[in-house]
């Protein structure tokens, strides 16, 4: 019997999330935001929801505060040990982003409101990492 090594599934990559991704890939994270009224948009658009504006991609400090949070106690996805914390991370910045990940902590010591920070993983070339935060 052979054993193979499971990774967690790709991102489907379109041309509108690919800044996104690929600032991802070299350990940046970075939103898109509205260049006329800096509107947050919660999915990369070319243009604004709020006012028709053009978008671009803006760096975010990647430090902010869980403002929900799940444990998950089940593998759903391959190659995620379990339990793990997926979030809904308030930015420092304004927006709010899901996590599917709050690493290098145990559930119990995650609470609404805990200090987060983003943590950038190591760059493949092949492989597009997924958005992982720590406790600060």
């Amino acid at each position: 019997m052979t054993s193979t090594v499971q990774v967690p599934p790709q991102p489907v990559v379109d041309p509108e999330s690919k800044p996104f991704w690929e600032a991802l890939r070299d350990g940046r994270l970075v939103w898109c935001r509205c260049a006329e009224c800096g509107s947050w948009q919660s999915y990369p658009m070319e243009r604004c929801r709020a006012c028709a504006g053009a978008t671009r991609f803006v760096p975010v400090s990647g430090r902010g505060v869980i403002y929900s949070f799940v444990v998950v106690r089940q593998q759903l996805v391959p190659g995620r040990s379990v339990p793990y914390v997926m979030a809904l991370v308030e930015l420092d910045d304004g927006e709010r982003l899901r996590v599917p990940g709050i690493i290098n902590a145990e559930p119990k010591q995650v609470a609404v409101g805990s200090r987060v920070q983003f943590s950038p993983r190591q760059r493949h070339d092949d492989y597009y990492p997924p958005v992982e935060f720590d406790l600060a």
